[in-house]
């Protein structure tokens, strides 16, 4: 159901600051929708004695707090490494793979993030060679396979940080 033509919806979702990732702060936090091919980040409003984000709205859909990404200094002549996870969405138990397009040898970080912003995974490979992909298992860090959901990829190499959003259905 959709609100009548005119109308607004107010969209309030709550944050625990304690998840928010390390080098971020609340004046990092937004919202987006899901508008069924992609996410669409809108500007939100803060409300950080509550701890709540909220936006006002023509429709409904899936919503998600999260953390924006900003660019400190803009590097237009260089561009930063855009990694490609497949399959999205995963629909088994295989891992994620994650075409990385890396220009030469790089560490590389992998983090999963829970839409609430609770870190449930963080790895370091080490020297990762120019053409390689990585496989990413869909485990947490017990080893307990993830839940059906939508997790944050957070890509790091020694190019740049990517935010990636991943499906899981199993």
């Amino acid at each position: 159901m959709e609100p009548q033509p005119g109308s607004s919806v107010t969209i309030s979702l709550a944050y625990d600051p304690a998840e928010i990732p390390s080098g971020y702060g609340e004046a990092d936090l937004t919202m987006t929708y899901f508008d069924g091919s992609s996410w669409i980040t809108l500007p939100a409003v803060l409300d950080v004695a509550n701890h709540v984000v909220t936006v006002v709205v023509d429709h409904f859909s899936w919503w998600a707090v999260v953390v924006q990404q900003q660019t400190k200094t803009p590097t237009p002549s260089i561009a930063p490494d855009k990694p490609v996870l497949y399959p999205n969405p995963v629909r088994d138990e295989g891992p994620v793979k994650i075409q990385l397009n890396l220009l030469g040898t790089s560490d590389v970080k992998l983090q999963i993030f829970t839409t609430s912003l609770r870190k449930v995974r963080d790895l370091t490979i080490p020297q990762v060679a120019k053409g390689l992909e990585i496989s990413l298992d869909l485990v947490d860090k017990a080893n307990v396979g993830l839940s059906n959901g939508l997790y944050f990829i957070v890509v790091t190499t020694q190019r740049g940080r990517s935010i990636h959003k991943l499906l899981v259905l199993r």
